[in-house]
């Protein structure tokens, strides 16, 4: 909804016809109220209500032309003057009613914000016409802080209660602005094309109205075929045309075969993702059916060392279907490099036991290699101790020595990716 209108009275001494609902004025003439719902909302009933009015205001100005200057018709000409002047100041009591239903910041769109950007534009210094869309976009976050500023109200691009306040109260006395007036039925025009999105009642013949939202480029034809601004009668939920939207995509826990992409919508909706070495794609990931606001997508099966070109695949529950700009990620290269060993010692700790130490540049396994003769083989039945666990720094017991022997031994490590050093053969003696 838009501005809202209080009643509009209109008294008339003509007693031919029913225009709306009935009563009596203070000077005994009969009075037809017509009540308004809100700017911006054309329903059938709120049009004929204002083509009616508008005929009767253009028969009271015809009927006061027509007759003539001689002294008999004063009295007419004055009852007639009155009922002018009666209706436009009930006209002036409108306007002082007139209020938004909703405070509008940047992003939003609708016929209230077209209200806004047609009260503001009576400033041609801080709105220009060519910009009036219904969308609340730059434009007119700019032109709204340059009024607050110029009205001593907090520059904050937002349209809330004290910048209402101003902007009627600047507003009271004044003409309808033309759009305004236009989406009102009062001129066969249609609404000016531009950005956004705005509910719509959409009428198709031999069927029952149905709630839309369309773009707002489309609406000039709607209304020209009876479709009106607004949610049907008895309400309703506009249907959802409005697509989700991306944020934080990216490629993470990428290995040599395969990674993971990541990103988050703005609303439930599917996840899917399309890639290959390069914009044609070539291979898309099976359909995740499930409306989740945060997705996650593994691919697998990816050549090492090699540039892959992605995009995201998002449906909403409605069926509104996004798809992401390009993105890119390079797959990790094989690792070929042994660790490096260093601080390579060992040392007794009892008449039959040892510790052997060392530290390597990158994870690894952990073996001791040990015997009597040299040089030790590596290989059974060749004593060892062994540790799976991958660690930089390494440490292994040996037990079941012979006291004052001298051991000789040599390590063995391995990396994850199956690299693996071997030491020299080196010795100590036990005591």
């Amino acid at each position: 909804m838009g501005l809202a209108m209080a009643p509009l009275a209109y008294a008339d001494n003509d007693n031919d016809g029913e225009h709306g609902k009935s009563g009596k004025s203070n000077n005994g003439n009969k009075s037809w109220v017509f009540n308004f719902g809100a700017l911006g909302t054309t329903t059938d009933a709120l049009m004929q209500q204002i083509k009616i009015l508008q005929e009767e205001l253009a028969k009271l100005k015809a009927d006061k032309k027509a007759l003539s200057n001689d002294d008999s018709n004063d009295a007419a000409r004055a009852a007639l003057k009155v009922e002018i002047k009666e209706t436009k100041s009930d006209i002036k009591d409108v306007r002082k009613d007139l209020k938004f239903l909703r405070s509008l910041s940047r992003g939003m769109s609708g016929d209230d914000v077209r209200d806004l950007q047609e009260l503001l534009a009576q400033d041609p210094s801080l709105f220009s016409p060519e910009f009036i869309t219904g969308f609340f976009g730059p434009r007119t976050e700019a032109a709204l802080r340059l009024f607050q500023k110029k009205h001593g109200i907090d520059s904050i691009g937002i349209f809330g209660p004290k910048t209402q306040a101003k902007i009627l109260s600047l507003f009271i006395g004044r003409e309808l602005p033309f759009g305004i007036i236009k989406r009102l039925g009062l001129e066969i025009s249609s609404t000016t094309p531009g950005q956004g999105f705005v509910t719509l009642c959409h009428k198709p013949a031999g069927a029952s109205p149905q709630t839309l939202v369309i773009a707002i480029p489309a609406l000039g034809a709607h209304l020209a075929h009876g479709d009106s601004v607004g949610v049907c009668a008895g309400g309703g939920t506009p249907t959802d045309t409005t697509a989700p939207t991306f944020s934080n995509i990216a490629a993470t826990s990428i290995t040599t075969a395969g990674a993971t992409i990541q990103w988050n919508t703005n609303e439930g909706a599917t996840s899917q993702v399309e890639y290959g070495t390069t914009t044609s794609y070539g291979a898309t990931t099976t359909l995740n059916a499930t409306l989740v606001t945060s997705h996650s997508v593994a691919i697998t099966g990816l050549t090492n060392g090699t540039l892959y070109h992605f995009r995201v695949i998002s449906k909403d529950a409605a069926g509104n279907s996004a798809t992401s700009g390009d993105s890119t990620f390079t797959t990790g290269t094989p690792d070929t490099t042994a660790p490096i060993i260093s601080g390579l010692n060992a040392s007794s700790t009892s008449a039959t036991a040892a510790n052997v130490i060392w530290a390597t540049n990158e994870n690894a396994s952990s073996k001791v290699w040990y015997g009597t003769t040299t040089p030790v083989t590596l290989a059974s039945p060749t004593l060892n101790a062994f540790n799976s666990t991958l660690v930089t720094n390494h440490l292994l017991g040996l037990s079941g020595l012979t006291a004052s022997t001298t051991y000789y031994y040599a390590i063995e490590t391995t990396d994850a990716a199956n690299n693996t050093a071997t030491s020299s053969t080196q010795s100590f003696v036990q005591p």
